[in-house]
Parts: C-alpha cells; sequence; structure tokens
C-alpha cells in the first residue's frame, strides 16, 4: 500500500515541505503506534502496521484532497477545481522485481462500429465521438497490459516477443482475458494505481490483465467514465476477443463502471462477459446506510460532505450544481447501480471489507442478487462455496475499503487467492 501511503509526500515542494511532511509522519507514527501498545488494535486482526497506514492515509487524504470552501455553486470551475486533484491522478506502484511486465497502449476511439447508445443519456458523448472521427481527430485513450513473467516466458518459447504479448490482440483464438477498471470515485486513481493488484493477479490466474484509462469528473462528468469504460469493452471484441472470454473488474468506482457495463450489455441485447468480479463496489451514491457513519472510526476514506461542493457524487453527477438537483439524479441505476436489474447478466464475484464505510450498500446489493455471504477471516481462501450460485459474495473480516491493496493484511491475500479460485470455478 505504499502508493497511497506516501501519496502527499511533497516531491515537488520545498526542504521545508519535506520536513514538515517527514514530521507529519513521524507523529503519526509515534501516537499509533503507543495506542497501539497501550489499548490493542483498533480491530482485533489489524496488525501494527495496518493501523498505521490507516492513519497515514487518513491524513495524506486530508492533505492532498481539497475542501470545497473556495468554491460555491456560483463560483464553480471545473477545471481549477480538476487541477486541485492531478496529484492524485498519478499514483502509480512499482512493479518492477515482482514478477512480471506492462506496457501502456494507446487506442483510438476511430472505429464508427463500436459507437453505440445504450442510453439516452449516452448520445451527447456518442455524437461528439462521431464528429471526432469525420474531423480525422479521433479521441485516444489507453490501456496498461499486465502480464506474470511465466505468461511472457511461456509465449516467448513458442516465438511471440514480449511486446506482442503486452498487446492489445488475443494471442490465441480462445483467451481468457481480464479487464480491470481502476477506482477513485471517478475523478482521482489511474491505471497505474492498481498494477500490483493486477500483476497478483495475473499471477494467480495465468491470464493477462488490461488495466484502461478513461475520463475524469468534474471536467468530464457522468455519464463520460462508464461509456469509455463501454468502448473498451467494444474496442476489445472489435479487436478479435470474444465477450464471453472477457472477465471484467473494478475496485470502488471501477465496480460501479463493471455493473453500468453489464447494465449497458445487456439493455442492447450484446453479449454479456464472462463474468463480473467486484471489489467494494461503489454502488449507492446516495451514502445513506448506517455504516457511513457506524464505520468512521476504521476506514480511510473521507466522510462525505454534502455541502461540499466537491463532495465526491456531487463532482461526478452533476459538479457545480445545488445538491438538490444531484440529488434526484441518484436513483439513476447507471448513477448507483444497486437500482440495475442484472437478470440475464453475467455471473458477479463479490468482496467487501467488514469495518469499510460502503458494506451496507454493498450488502443491499449482494442480497438484492440472492447471494449467500461467506464470511473470511485469515490467510487462506477457503474456496468458492455455492459455485453453482450466479453470485458469489465474500465478507473479509476486519477489512476496510479496497483492501486488496494491503500488503500486510492476511485476507488481502486471501482475496488474491480467492479470485483465482473463482476463476478457475467458472465454466
Amino acid at each position: 500500500m505504499s502508493d497511497l501511503v506516501n501519496a502527499a509526500f511533497p516531491y515537488d515542494g520545498t526542504a521545508e515541505d519535506k520536513s514538515e511532511y517527514q514530521r507529519l509522519t513521524d507523529r503519526i507514527i509515534d501516537e499509533t503506534t503507543k495506542s497501539y501498545n497501550k489499548d490493542g488494535p483498533r480491530v482485533p486482526n489489524w496488525s501494527l502496521d495496518m493501523q498505521i497506514s490507516i492513519d497515514r492515509i487518513k491524513a495524506n487524504l486530508k492533505l492532498l484532497i481539497p475542501h470545497g470552501h473556495h468554491f460555491t455553486e456560483d463560483n464553480f470551475d471545473a477545471v481549477e477545481a480538476e487541477k486541485r486533484f492531478l496529484k492524485l491522478r498519478i499514483l502509480e506502484s512499482d512493479i518492477s522485481n515482482k514478477g512480471g511486465q506492462y506496457r501502456k497502449r494507446f487506442w483510438s476511439i476511430s472505429d464508427p462500429s463500436i459507437l453505440i447508445s445504450p442510453d439516452p443519456v449516452f448520445k451527447p458523448l456518442v455524437d461528439e465521438d462521431l464528429k471526432s472521427i469525420s474531423d480525422s481527430n479521433p479521441r485516444q485513450l489507453f490501456s496498461e497490459v499486465v502480464a506474470s513473467q511465466a505468461i511472457i516466458d511461456s509465449w516467448e518459447k513458442k516465438g511471440t516477443d514480449v511486446d506482442s504479448v503486452l498487446g492489445i490482440k488475443p494471442l490465441r483464438e480462445d483467451e481468457v482475458i481480464m479487464v480491470f477498471y481502476h477506482g477513485g470515485g471517478f475523478y482521482l486513481e489511474c491505471p497505474g494505481t492498481n498494477r500490483t493488484a493486477a500483476l497478483e493477479i495475473s499471477i494467480e490466474t495465468g491470464n493477462r490483465v488490461f488495466l484502461p484509462d478513461y475520463r475524469y469528473s468534474p471536467v468530464n462528468p457522468f455519464p463520460a467514465s462508464i461509456y469509455d469504460g463501454f468502448l473498451f469493452f467494444r474496442h476489445l471484441v472489435s479487436c478479435g476477443f470474444k465477450p464471453s472470454n472477457i472477465i471484467i473488474m473494478g475496485d470502488s468506482a471501477g465496480g460501479n463502471l463493471c455493473l453500468c457495463l453489464l447494465q449497458m450489455l445487456k439493455s442492447l441485447n450484446l453479449t454479456q462477459p464472462k463474468a463480473a468480479i467486484l471489489f467494494s463496489p461503489w454502488c449507492d451514491l446516495s451514502f445513506t446506510s448506517d455504516s457511513w457513519k457506524r464505520n468512521i472510526p476504521y476506514d480511510f476514506i473521507p466522510v462525505p460532505n454534502f455541502d461540499d461542493v466537491l463532495c465526491d457524487n456531487r463532482i461526478y453527477v452533476a459538479p457545480g450544481k445545488k445538491f438538490e438537483e444531484v440529488k434526484k439524479m441518484l436513483g439513476h441505476p447507471l448513477i448507483s447501480p444497486l437500482h440495475g436489474d442484472y437478470e440475464g447478466c453475467a455471473p458477479m464475484y463479490i468482496q467487501s471489507g467488514e469495518v469499510e464505510l460502503l458494506v451496507d450498500d454493498i450488502d443491499a446489493l449482494a442480497k438484492k442478487l440472492g447471494a449467500h455471504e461467506t464470511y473470511i477471516k485469515g490467510r487462506s481462501h477457503p474456496g468458492i462455496s455455492h459455485s453453482s450460485d450466479k453470485v458469489i459474495y465474500e465478507k473479509y473480516a476486519g477489512m476496510v475499503h479496497i483492501f486488496f491493496l494491503f500488503d500486510m493484511a492476511d485476507e488481502k491475500h486471501a482475496a488474491i487467492k480467492g479470485v483465482g479460485n473463482y476463476v478457475r470455478s467458472l465454466k
């Protein structure tokens, strides 16, 4: 979790800035260590390292995520607001010497056949892309492609060079791949944030993992992010990948995107992916369930403040608008996918943390989908129980939001093994 832990380090600051940050870090470590030794862990299965990491991330996010006291509905400027989030859009994990490689691959939205509107809200975006194509100036996005060294070595022995292995083309007709949409509330983080997790999943499953980029709010609010995620799926199919061999994944907002993608494909009567894997999915943007209050002492993500014009749901749904306008939109199933209809959609595998702020919302999603809950504690994964069920739901003891990124937590390792067990259980 070093990338988020160290996110607030002022790399481009003065020597005084760096010294001040180091003093803050030392103070947090000292205070948390004293508290841990005196009162024990805040959550029974937390190590000291886990508790220090949580406290450091909380402090870092307070430093780096701006609050809206400089902005109101009257003076809101999306471009100026976006500048304040840039430091949290460059959090990249280092996978050198971790058993795999990656490449960043750019792709153009230049094929009109992939442009289709699954819902009226997307029509303006489709029209913009069609015009860009007609003007010979198509938009360009990128995806990172991650593969374990075992996958790379295997294909190199067959005569396929590493750049081809790390490209956006099928390596064989029946290749199964995994597409990992990153989280960050649709305004933070980047594909590289999940690079290490993608490599761990590639090693565990034996599949290549694709980490697509998408546009961010507040400059590109709803539905731009989920539209771009949909287009990448369509692009992969146009490249020769079979939809039924694509496993989509997402953490937090990326889980929201996956749920929206299932709905969009269903609305167009297009082939569903092989499965969807959802890590702490952000499925209800109303922030009204009890866990948003109950788990404040444990989770690291900031507590939403509806009065703040930079509140997560406000800047994603309708940046700069009054909350009353935003609130009216929160029941839309492509904004809060808890309200979506998933009859006939792909199988799903959902993981949540027991003490994360989103857990009640995820519970509600699992209940709606008819999933049995499996409670997991410790480093070992028990295998996929109820493997014949369409939806599998696992809750991990004492874990926070997107806990699969916390190396020091035993449950993180169980969760990665769980992904492998689930993928191997798919027909």
